[in-house]
């Protein structure tokens, strides 16, 4: 199997020709390095301009949140959970000791 960035100039191509395209990947390790934490896990605008095609969305955490053509969208259940992981982070930290 030939890496994608490889086989970019072709795929990017057909890509563009194409009238409608869904491409799912997963983002951790193919188009950003792995990490520890979810949160640091954000395409750069360099990835973006690499990739370099007008009118994409780009969506992470299963969908919840959403970037592209001006529009930014986290689902409100996303900030409520992250919240409560917060809150859960310090108190777990407390009952491990």
């Amino acid at each position: 199997m030939q890496h994608f960035f490889r086989s970019w100039e072709s795929f990017s191509s057909d890509i563009r020709a194409a009238s409608h395209t869904l491409l799912l990947s997963d983002c951790d390790g193919t188009l950003i390095p792995i990490v520890s934490r979810s949160a640091e896990a954000i395409l750069s605008l360099e990835v973006k301009v690499m990739i370099g095609i007008e009118g994409i969305y780009y969506t992470g955490n299963h969908g919840l949140e959403i970037e592209g053509l001006g529009l930014k969208l986290i689902n409100p259940a996303t900030e409520a959970a992250r919240d409560e992981m917060k809150g859960n982070e310090g108190k777990n930290k407390k009952e491990s000791s």
